[in-house]
């Protein structure tokens, strides 16, 4: 599941949506303070592992901290954490490139009541931050285009499923996503038709992969099992002309 990166939440800072950069994202800044973007998930059925996938811009190359929001009742002890944000938010990792990703490994709750990351009524909330700086020179600033959370239960477990950064279980939707880009000396329009037939292909290769229906044998990937019921979830362009498919099927 994703949200464009215009999609953040009220109590945001220092956050605001920029369609000149990126169709519907949002510009990060830390200015003289700090920045930040929140963003909240409803997240359906069971989920007990967690993952993420942030793509945005980072052209001055400042760190970006991801935190993830504790329902729980411990603070975040990591001595990495930012004293902008309140112990609440968990420190879920940083990047000083473009993007961020992590697989669905997170635990999303202990089981004692100090960390549960899944609200009760199936909320995760996501915190982005920028540091702060002399604004225009030294603070941080960020492009966001899109924030994916990933789910990872035991459903994936049961149906030998392998989760993957590529293709992930979120309840009983086996998920995978797939990037296609344009031959070069093709107009603009048939480019991006070629890419997404190209990353809808990937996608679905992804998702065999994952389900243990194509073997590997001198090189050669070999098919051996079909696909049925998969929909595509979300078409997406990213900067470089490339285009991202998701694409997912109910598990059985």
């Amino acid at each position: 599941m994703s949200l464009e990166g215009g999609q953040f939440g009220p109590e945001s800072r220092n956050c605001v949506k920029d369609d000149k950069r990126i169709t519907g994202g949002a510009k990060l800044y830390g200015g003289f303070g700090y920045g930040t973007a929140v963003y909240e998930f409803q997240v359906s059925g069971k989920a007990e592992r967690l993952g993420a996938e942030v793509d945005f811009i980072n052209p001055k190359k400042k760190n970006l901290s991801v935190y993830l929001y504790n329902y729980g009742t411990a603070k975040d002890g990591n001595p990495a954490h930012s004293k902008d944000v309140d112990g609440k938010w968990w420190l879920w990792g940083e990047s000083q490139e473009d993007n961020w990703v992590t697989p669905a490994n997170q635990e999303a709750s202990d089981g004692t009541g100090e960390t549960a990351f899944v609200s009760p009524q199936g909320k995760v909330r996501m915190l982005l931050h920028a540091p702060g700086g002399i604004p225009y020179i030294s603070d941080g600033l960020f492009f966001i285009s899109r924030v994916g959370l990933k789910v990872g239960t035991t459903e994936a477990e049961l149906t030998g499923f392998q989760t993957s950064d590529n293709a992930w279980m979120e309840g009983g939707l086996a998920v995978a996503k797939g990037i296609g880009k344009p031959p070069q000396g093709v107009n603009p329009a048939r480019g991006r038709i070629l890419a997404l037939w190209a990353a809808k292909a990937v996608a679905m290769r992804n998702l065999l992969l994952s389900m243990g229906e194509v073997r590997r044998e001198d090189g050669t990937l070999y098919v051996q099992g079909t696909l049925v019921g998969v929909k595509v979830r979300e078409e997406k362009t990213l900067p470089d002309g490339s285009v991202e498919v998701t694409v997912e099927m109910a598990v059985q």
